[in-house]
């Protein structure tokens, strides 16, 4: 989220850059079928507005809300008119987003002097401000590990929401190293899709996959010692994920 927080210009150092230093990025546009007559092409995005990272501890105390401006341009829109709203932006029930309707002249405040025709491509949205509240009193999180809480909640109500016949919950780390090929073979039994071994070479359905590994991150102890404080381990205890005993 850190790296690349979409949506949330409050959790990122946006700066503008000087003519000499703006990058070009050249995007190839989809290639059209004869059926459609249409062209592929190259479409190029000048970026005039850089960005860093914020340090971790500056991340999660930033308030997860759109911060209000006094300006015409990035003035919240009244409560009146979100009376008149049925939903937010993106299909967002009343209360559970801020902004409730989208500004195509938000501009994030450290970019204010720029010219609006030289922000067209922002890192990562951030001119299109989408923060999540609580769905239980639509108030904004308090921080990052909150909004993680009701995501879990949320997934782990699927079954009942949806009826759904069957569900499965993978952690991320029961895919690294073979983990992911061990996954795709009882999905395979599961499913029935598997061929007999005998009959077909040991062969299957699905190709084989080689083993899965990441670089370990190198976390801080205050680090460390936040995320154990700010998580709510009644929760990640239901998706397998367990506060470690010193």
């Amino acid at each position: 989220m850190r790296r690349k927080p979409w949506h949330w210009p409050n959790h990122v150092s946006l700066f503008p850059l000087s003519a000499q230093n703006v990058s070009i990025n050249v995007k190839v546009q989809n290639q059209g079928d004869g059926a459609t007559n249409s062209r592929g092409g190259h479409s190029i995005q000048k970026t005039y507005v850089g960005h860093n990272l914020l340090d971790w501890k500056d991340f999660v105390n930033r308030p997860l809300h759109l911060i209000e401006h006094d300006d015409e341009d990035n003035k919240p829109i009244e409560k009146d008119d979100v009376a008149k709203l049925k939903t937010c932006q993106k299909g967002y029930a009343l209360n559970k987003v801020s902004p409730c309707r989208g500004n195509s002249n938000y501009v994030p405040k450290p970019l204010r002097n720029i010219p609006k025709a030289f922000l067209r491509h922002l890192p990562f949205d951030t001119n299109n401000p989408i923060y999540e509240h609580n769905p239980i009193d639509g108030r904004p999180f308090e921080n990052l590990l909150q909004l993680r809480t009701e995501k879990v909640r949320n997934f782990l109500s699927l079954p009942e929401r949806w009826e759904l016949a069957g569900i499965g919950f993978i952690q991320y780390d029961s895919l690294l190293g073979n983990g992911l090929k061990s996954v795709t073979e009882d999905i395979e039994r599961t499913l029935g899709i598997r061929y007999d071994n005998e009959k077909n070479n040991n062969t299957s359905t699905c190709p084989s996959l080689e083993p899965f590994e990441k670089d370990s991150y190198n976390l801080t102890d205050d680090y460390k010692d936040w995320v154990t404080k700010a998580v709510n381990w009644d929760v990640e205890n239901l998706i397998g994920y367990h506060r470690s005993v010193p």
